[in-house]
């Protein structure tokens, strides 16, 4: 992927990387409209405990709980998930700031937003391939948790 420099224009891969970067600035855009909305699911607290020491220490807890199993693949199964969502947070977090620079720099031509959106494009990598090595483990100890998000039947 080229990106444009002076006067030259970016290659097509630049092209359809800021395509996508617009899709995926819609989606988080509604995602967020969705995360107001919404009251069955997964409350934003939950999401995002980083200012409460008793939520913090229930991630803690959980992740202790979880390392010591993941080893053995036998999670156990929770109703509450402290360290997952919290997790899930996380990733809501790095992909929120990820497009806010993106767009700042795309629509605003702020270029120093271009270098947080290069760094943390770091981040979202390593947060997506961890994201699938626990599918996977998910996986292994019987979950089904790729049959069920690519639709496969057994």
């Amino acid at each position: 992927m080229t990106a444009p420099s002076g006067t030259k224009a970016g290659d097509q891969w630049f092209e359809l990387h800021e395509k996508f970067g617009l899709a995926a600035l819609a989606a988080l855009l509604i995602f967020w409209v969705w995360s107001l909305l919404r009251n069955k699911e997964v409350k934003a607290v939950e999401l995002f405990p980083y200012f409460s020491a008793a939520r913090m220490a229930a991630v803690y807890a959980d992740f202790k709980d979880v390392t010591k199993h993941a080893l053995q693949l036998n999670i156990p199964d929770k109703s509450e998930q402290p360290f997952a969502n919290a997790v899930h947070g996380l990733g809501i977090i790095i992909a929120s700031v990820m497009a806010a620079s993106g767009a700042s720099g795309y629509f605003l031509k702020i270029g120093f937003m271009l270098g947080v959106h290069e760094v943390v494009s770091k981040l979202m990598w390593a947060y997506l391939i961890g994201h699938v090595f626990a599918a996977i483990l998910h996986q292994l100890r019987g979950d089904a948790i790729l049959s069920r998000m690519f639709f496969i039947r057994k």
